[in-house]
């Protein structure tokens, strides 16, 4: 539905079910983006006290959150390094190598069956 997780959860716990909090959110979704942009959570609307606020959701999120931009281009660009590496270093006729072998190992296995087979 769009809402940002830090003030789902903050309604969570304020209203205690979810179909309250659905109900809060749906009919209010202007007045959670702007206190969002303040810096307010839920308690501070209803001015009851709430001790997993917006706020302090966020900033639990932000510690153990995903990689910023930087460092997710930072690995990007590792990855990319990487895999040109080894396509660089690989034989591209290697595994083909291997597998025409195979065949030819069993195509002589194969012919020597069936002169054996002849002869007998």
């Amino acid at each position: 539905m769009g809402f940002e997780r830090a003030s789902v959860e903050a309604a969570l716990h304020l209203f205690g079910s979810e179909e309250a909090a659905l109900n809060h959110l749906l009919g209010q979704p202007n007045e959670n983006t702007a206190n969002a942009a303040e810096g307010t959570n839920l308690s501070e609307i209803h001015g009851t006290d709430s001790s997993l606020g917006a706020a302090e959701v966020e900033g639990r999120s932000d510690a153990e959150g995903p990689l910023s931009q930087s460092e997710a281009k930072i690995r990007d660009v590792e990855m990319e390094d990487e895999i040109t590496e080894e396509l660089q270093n690989a034989d591209a006729y290697s595994d083909y190598d291997i597998e025409v072998t195979k065949e030819g190992e069993a195509i002589a296995e194969y012919l020597a069956l069936l002169s054996s087979a002849q002869n007998a």
